[in-house]
């Protein structure tokens, strides 16, 4: 709903003024103006789509939030207002803090948030609130809240206020908190660690904040490349999945270019290069697919191929779509039943006509292959091209077909699944499939 009257229409806090009493309706400074504040604030778009008239066009959003509601000393009474026993103001007051923290350096803002995210985390009960604080606290970068969080995570303490602190220095994204972080992760990769999600949560709060900052976060990515191509890597295999799982939760783009350098060169042997394709895979970063794309196609070794194609089936960019779909006119039969798989798996409808036309591919492996991801991607679009698979002359191509109508049917509840009679008697007779099975999951 618009509001009535400018922003500044209600007098708002200065350094030197008392906090008001939330509950009171005699302050000067009305409970109602105080929620316009904290409504204006929280809003993600203006009235009539506009930002507030604050005296300037081309302010970012911490200058004009800055300008209208006194910078730190409106945060302070922000802050202050987490005191209320009304539970609306209370949310909305977290809900403000969550885009007002960035650079306040007011030391009695952080020194009250600091107070109470002690007190919060020593009750029980209030996990939402204290997330909220210490992602406040996070995002001043103030070095008191910057000890106090790595204190927090670093602490042995069991609980929820670790896996809090972890959250918040992700969300802020914030390079102070890069060091800690990937020396956690590091610890990890080499020893072990027994609290999977303390090690779920530090990577991925590593993640985010090196995709702000990608210097945070290259130190993983060299320790990936060092031990990728060690001569023993066999003998540290468990090393080597660690290191994937922390690939696959932080997600670092740099990996990129270095995995694909090992993935193409000859000179690596066969099992690093795959070893690097399964990388980029745990990664599941888009930029990766042009590459794995053009090794899927081009490369003449089979496992690597594999690999390849593999990754593609995690890495899902729909940008890529149409060069998937080339690969459906590949002259090599491996290539198409790959791209036909990765089809399947992304499962866009889109593709169906395209995959149809190889309903008539020479290669029994790619019609199998094609009706598998026609049924995966649309059942019911799926069941006309399944039964003409059911008389496809290659019996292996019958089976996949007659196995993938019966999964559709324990899948998918209402799905009528009509096959000619004499299509049944000659899978019946040849033992694909037996009398239970046509009574079960065929009519005819």
């Amino acid at each position: 709903m618009p509001l009535k009257r400018p922003l500044l229409s209600a007098p708002y806090p200065t350094p030197n003024s008392r906090a008001p009493d939330p509950k009171s309706t005699c302050q000067h400074w009305h409970f109602h103006d105080q929620y316009r504040i904290l409504f204006a604030m929280t809003e993600p778009n203006a009235p009539q789509g506009k930002e507030p008239a604050l005296g300037g066009e081309h302010r970012s959003r911490a200058e004009r939030n800055d300008a209208a509601l006194g910078g730190s000393a409106a945060v302070l009474h922000i802050v202050q207002l987490l005191d209320s026993d009304d539970g609306v103001t209370r949310s909305r007051a977290l809900r403000a803090l969550d885009d007002q923290m960035d650079g306040v350096s007011e030391g009695q803002v952080v020194a009250r948030l600091l107070a109470l995210a002690e007190e919060s985390a020593s009750s029980e009960g209030h996990s939402v609130f204290e997330r909220s604080l210490l992602i406040a606290l996070a995002r001043t970068g103030h070095p008191d809240a910057v000890s106090y969080l790595i204190d927090l995570a670093k602490s042995d303490q069991v609980g929820s206020s670790r896996y809090q602190a972890i959250d918040a220095m992700g969300v802020s994204r914030r390079a102070e908190y890069g060091p800690l972080l990937l020396e956690t992760t590091l610890d990890y990769i080499k020893t072990g660690y027994a609290d999977e999600r303390m090690f779920a949560k530090t990577a991925r709060a590593l993640g985010s904040i090196g995709r702000k900052h990608p210097e945070s976060i290259q130190a993983l990515v060299d320790y990936a490349v060092d031990w990728l191509t060690r001569p023993d890597v066999e003998q540290v295999w468990g090393d080597i999945l660690r290191l994937l799982a922390v690939i696959r939760y932080a997600r670092p783009r740099g990996i990129i270019e270095p995995m694909v350098d090992i993935m193409r060169n000859p000179r690596w042997g066969l099992d690093t290069r795959i070893r690097a394709t399964k990388f980029l895979r745990a990664a599941r970063l888009v930029e990766a697919s042009p590459a794995l794309i053009d090794l899927v196609s081009q490369t003449s070794n089979g496992p690597l191929r594999r690999a390849a194609g593999d990754a593609l089936k995690s890495v899902r960019n729909r940008e890529d779509l149409p060069s998937i779909v080339a690969l459906l006119g590949h002259r090599n039969w491996r290539v198409r039943r790959i791209a036909v798989e990765i089809l399947g798996v992304w499962r866009d409808k889109s593709t169906i006509l395209a995959l149809s036309a190889l309903m008539d591919d020479p290669r029994a492996e790619v019609r199998e292959a094609t009706g598998d991801a026609l049924a995966r991607i649309d059942p019911e679009e799926a069941l006309p091209y399944l039964t003409e698979l059911l008389s496809d002359r290659v019996k292996a191509v019958r089976n996949g077909a007659a196995f993938t109508m019966m999964n559709l049917t324990l899948n998918n509840d209402g799905l009528h699944i009509d096959v000619p009679n004499d299509v049944l008697d000659r899978l019946e007779k040849e033992g694909t499939i037996t009398s239970q099975m046509r009574r079960w999951y065929f009519s005819g």
